[in-house]
């Protein structure tokens, strides 16, 4: 009977012991699924924080970009702003902002689209920057390749920020309304009309402009231009100058400088290339006018004026004898200006 017992005690207590490791085993499973839950829930909830938080600067940037202290970056930089758009913009505190206070260092913010907005663009993200603790800023890539692909760029995902040197067309203003986008002028900017600093001529007209710029059987169909000659050479501006022949340079069709330089010399439609004249040379950037120019004593190109202030690598002409000045530009005598707008969507 002893024996017995002992056995049954035995069995009992094997039993018990199997049945401890079975629900620590249960346990450990249960464990590790529920571990495996919650990670790939943190997991989704780190991927809609970064886009939260991404939304959020943007949002920020955009307003801080139409901001009083926007308005003063901009015009330290070069950016031209009217006084009744000053008056009316609110103060920017970044301590409104919860974003300011929070890691952003895991994010990009994609700007795009106008390269003559670069000065002020570049100096309004090293501002904004300098809001957030070290090392907790997002990094901003740059990628400017015109005008014309600032909204497009923006409805593709390309960019998250992006730039204007004129204003929306229909087309493109359609999309933003699509986007449920947000876009905004935010500082003025002019056109100039450059040469090589060896050059003697001082100021020029629209028309001369135009018939220098514009393709002859185009000009033909103009009432202002169709009995005029076209330009060539210097001297047929003026008389004084040498009989060498003008080296043509004008932007490329994305761009707003040169939408906006055509459109207002008396040229419309210029985005296409067959309404100027084939002998000019096409160039992408701002900064590549400014070198060709630099390089070539015959040149003759535009540029914005932002980006050649505080600097003396070329020549600004004088438009019918006005010159580009903030005075100037503000009271309208300037005729080549225009607005610089953002666009973005949050």
């Amino acid at each position: 009977e002893s024996n017995r017992l002992k056995k049954s005690k035995k069995t009992k207590m094997k039993l018990l012991k199997n049945t401890v490791l079975v629900m620590s085993s249960l346990l450990l499973f249960s464990c590790s699924n529920t571990s495996s839950k919650s990670n790939q829930s943190s997991d989704a909830l780190s991927l809609v924080s970064q886009a939260e938080r991404k939304n959020e600067i943007v949002k920020a940037f955009y307003e801080y970009t139409l901001s009083k202290e926007g308005f003063e970056t901009a015009k330290a930089n070069g950016g031209i702003i009217k006084d009744s758009d000053y008056l009316a913009a609110k103060d920017f505190n970044k301590n409104d902002y919860q974003i300011f206070s929070l890691n952003n260092s895991d994010l990009t913010i994609k700007v795009g689209g106008s390269t003559s907005v670069t000065d002020v663009s570049d100096a309004q993200i090293r501002t904004f920057i300098s809001f957030f603790k070290e090392n907790n800023s997002p990094a901003f890539t740059k990628d400017r390749k015109g005008s014309g692909t600032a909204v497009s760029g923006l409805e593709t995902g390309l960019y998250d920020i992006a730039y204007l040197s004129r204003e929306l067309d229909s087309l493109e203003k359609e999309k933003m309304n699509t986007l449920e986008g947000k876009t905004s002028p935010f500082c003025i900017d002019a056109v100039v009309p450059v040469v090589n600093k060896s050059n003697n001529l001082e100021s020029i007209t629209r028309k001369q402009l135009a018939l220098i710029y514009g393709e002859r059987n185009y000009l033909d169909t103009l009432d202002n231009f169709k009995n005029e000659q076209s330009i060539t050479k210097f001297s047929d501006i003026d008389s004084s100058l040498p009989s060498s022949s003008i080296s043509i340079y004008t932007r490329d069709s994305s761009s707003g400088t040169r939408e906006c330089f055509t459109e207002k010399i008396g040229i419309p439609g210029s985005k296409k290339d067959d309404k100027l004249t084939s002998k000019a040379t096409v160039i992408d950037t701002n900064g590549d006018m400014i070198t060709s120019i630099k390089n070539d004593e015959n040149g003759l190109g535009y540029v914005s004026l932002d980006s050649i202030s505080g600097k003396d690598e070329v020549k600004a002409l004088k438009l019918e004898n006005v010159e580009a000045t903030l005075e100037s530009i503000s009271d309208g005598s300037y005729l080549l200006q225009r607005y610089f707008n953002i666009v973005t969507k949050y």
